[in-house]
């Protein structure tokens, strides 16, 4: 059990920089990404919301 300390601190530093470049790529693209998937859904929502109840947007 006592050589699978290295192994270990070298896991736990390899996460850790996954998570930074996960969070730098997030910052990026992956962030951009989601906001577009977002608008989509609501334009989507916004089309249903107009197909329930013309009479709103008209007013």
């Amino acid at each position: 059990m006592r050589g699978l300390g290295l192994h270990a601190k070298t896991l736990r530093r390899n996460s850790a920089k996954k998570l930074r470049d996960e969070k730098r790529e997030r910052r990026k693209g992956i962030l951009n990404k989601e906001q577009g998937m977002m608008k989509e859904e609501g334009r989507r929502r916004s089309q249903q919301s107009t197909d329930d109840s013309p009479q709103r947007e008209r007013q």
